[in-house]
């Protein structure tokens, strides 16, 4: 089964996913991380059994890709890799949970960002709670460290 398959019965939510895969792209490209056309499919795919079966909201879904599908493809030590989290970690955040993420401001020191997920707590209103808290741990080895991995626990 291909995209265009399930394009038809699913248009708003293939086009409002794949918008949000072009910005998040967008973020990416600076460290050489951007997802093809194979893990958009994949997205898309989950987001419409997501619809099709009610299993959680679409916010909570999306939060599930961007954990799953999106931050594994991020390491390093680069200043860029540091941008790029701070880039992600407004997105995860939105405008709801009333946390500010200046980039610029931020990218010397995160601790004043990353230490509002410090024993695994989420701050309220945040708009993916997942994917945010494992970008705030991802900066933290990024300063502590000076190297991060999605895959380093």
């Amino acid at each position: 089964m291909q995209l265009l398959d399930a394009y038809d019965t699913h248009k708003e939510l293939v086009v409002r996913t794949t918008e949000r895969l072009v910005k998040i792209n967008t973020l990416l490209e600076d460290i050489h991380a951007h997802v093809g056309f194979r893990v958009r499919d994949a997205i898309c795919f989950y987001m419409i059994y997501n619809d099709r079966y009610g299993l959680m909201d679409e916010e909570e879904a999306f939060d599930w890709q961007l954990l799953q599908k999106i931050l594994p493809r991020i390491q390093g030590s680069h200043s860029s890799v540091r941008r790029v989290l701070l880039n992600l970690m407004k997105v995860a955040i939105g405008s709801g949970a009333g946390i500010a993420v200046n980039v610029q401001d931020l990218t010397e020191d995160a601790s004043p960002l990353y230490m509002r997920w410090a024993a695994g707590q989420n701050p309220p209103g945040v708009k993916h709670p997942q994917s945010a808290r494992k970008l705030a741990y991802m900066l933290r080895r990024l300063e502590e460290d000076g190297f991060t991995s999605f895959w380093l626990s």
